[in-house]
């Protein structure tokens, strides 16, 4: 975490900001660089191979030691919560 997917017509770079910010509820990230693209195979939770983007980002603010988040999932389920370091 944090992870997700590429929404159609937007740019691996911009998907993992969103979700960076996203799942950790913190506004400011930028991309140091991208570390690669690999292969990941999800079995057994969906037979399906996903292509992953893979990006060492960077928070521009101060941030806490640790802080509570939640993921939201666009409403589609329930929240996950989680505690973020």
């Amino acid at each position: 975490m944090p992870a997700g997917s590429v929404r159609p017509g937007e740019a691996p770079e911009a998907a993992a900001l969103r979700e960076a910010r996203e799942e950790t509820g913190l506004p400011d990230f930028k991309i140091v660089r991208k570390l690669g693209e690999t292969e990941y195979d999800i079995s057994p939770y969906r037979f399906e191979i996903q292509h992953r983007h893979v990006f060492h980002l960077e928070l521009t603010e101060p941030t806490p030691e640790r802080w509570m988040s939640q993921e939201d999932h666009d409403g589609e389920q329930e929240p996950t919560y989680c505690e973020c370091f």
